[in-house]
């Protein structure tokens, strides 16, 4: 008798695709957190922009977003 097969583990969060719905909702969050520091939002933008365009590399924007960022932890690991 064959023992049944073994389900696959649980995705742990890190495993788990991010979805259009998952960056919008990031990105809501990052607007609404600096609403009152637009430059910093308008900031955000940009670097995501210089990544879509290759000027930035993934380093690049983790380092340039870390500083951006500093002092909200929440939205620095949200960026993961």
């Amino acid at each position: 008798m064959v023992p049944p097969p073994v389900p696959p583990p649980p995705q742990s969060e890190k495993d788990r695709r991010l979805t259009q719905r998952d960056a919008l909702t990031y990105l809501r969050e990052v607007k609404e957190k600096f609403k009152n520091e637009r430059y910093v939002y308008e900031a955000f933008l940009d670097i995501m922009k210089k990544f879509k365009s290759q000027e930035l590399n993934t380093q690049g924007v983790i380092d340039k977003v870390k500083v951006l960022f500093r002092g909200h932890r929440s939205l620095i690991l949200g960026f993961n």
